[in-house]
Parts: structure tokens; sequence; C-alpha cells
């Protein structure tokens, strides 16, 4: 068998590929751990070759949520101003970076709530690291008032809390009710 790119049919249009022992594989009789592709004959002049399944939907339900929460050191009042502002793009762009979905956000001036749908390969610590990091150094780095303050701008704790879709809304009520505080 030749290894060609499969002819698509124009009734069919888009195909699936499908894995070894995946949930399409199994409705086509399985293929085991067959490592040559299975052909599927769409009509007489045309065949589709599967190789492997391209996932769309989650098979465990939708990406976590993480309810995340931080102050800067001794809890002092510097998140105001353009530093808040500052803050809000550098959060929302490093979401943006690493696919993440940033549902609510709230920056008080001594603390900061954030509701992140992350990918389900993304552990909670490696998420926190990545948003205190970054904003850290260039928070300090634009706004020299923070380097003279602080010995370092966010503590070295955090609370992190998985939400599942039953508990989103409320976190996200929760956070919108934080900002009018």
């Amino acid at each position: 068998m030749q290894n060609r790119l499969p002819k698509i049919s124009p009734v069919i249009g888009l195909f699936t590929e499908i894995v070894p022992g995946g949930p399409l594989a199994l409705a086509r009789g399985g293929m085991g751990q067959r490592s040559q592709p299975r052909r599927l004959a769409v009509d007489s002049s045309h065949a589709v070759y599967f190789q492997r399944e391209v996932r769309k939907h989650w098979s465990c339900g939708p990406p976590p949520g993480l309810h995340l929460v931080w102050t800067p050191k001794y809890r002092r009042s510097v998140l105001v101003g353009d530093v808040a502002v500052r803050l809000r793009e550098l959060i929302a762009e490093i979401a943006a970076e690493h696919k993440w979905t940033l549902i609510e956000l709230a920056v008080q001036p001594d603390h900061v709530h954030a509701f992140v749908r992350t990918l389900p390969s993304d552990q909670p610590h490696m998420v926190v690291r990545a948003l205190k990091g970054r904003t850290s150094r260039l928070l300090r780095q634009e706004f020299p008032s923070l380097r003279r303050r602080l010995p370092t701008l966010w503590t070295r704790s955090y609370f992190c809390a998985t939400a599942g879709n039953v508990s989103a809304a409320t976190i996200q009520r929760y956070i919108e009710a934080q900002k009018g505080v």
C-alpha cells in the first residue's frame, strides 16, 4: 500500500482520523494495536484512510477552572492606579499566551482574585508561577516605587481551588462582588 494523502469524497467533505483503540475505532470494529491505517470505502472511486482521532471534546468534561488569590508582600495596598491597570493587561496577556480563558479578574488594592480556565495538562502551581512570576518582574521594572517599598512584589503563598461547572458561576459571582468592596 502506498503512503499518500487520502482522497476525500465530495459527499463527506471533512473526515476525522481514528486513533487505535479510540471511540471511533471501536465503533468501526476496533483497531487494536494496528499500526496500519484502516481503509473505509466511501464509494467506488474514493477511499478515506483513517489514522488518528482528532479530539474536539474533552473525555472527562471541560477543563478545570482555578480560583486563585494572591497578595502583595506585607499585604500592602500597592495595586492601585496605573499599577492595577498594567497588572490586568499582563494577566490577560499571560492567559492568552498559554491558551487559558480568563473568566473573571478582580484586582483589589491589597490582593488579586482570578478565575482561570486552564488546559487539563496545566498544573495549578505552574499557572500561579506563570502569573505571579512574570507580573512581579515586569511591574517592578516599570514602576520603581514598587522596588523601593517592597523587597518582592508578591508573598510566597497563594490560594488555589479547582472548580467544576456547578460552582463556576458561584465563584464568578463572588469575584464580581469583591470588585464592589
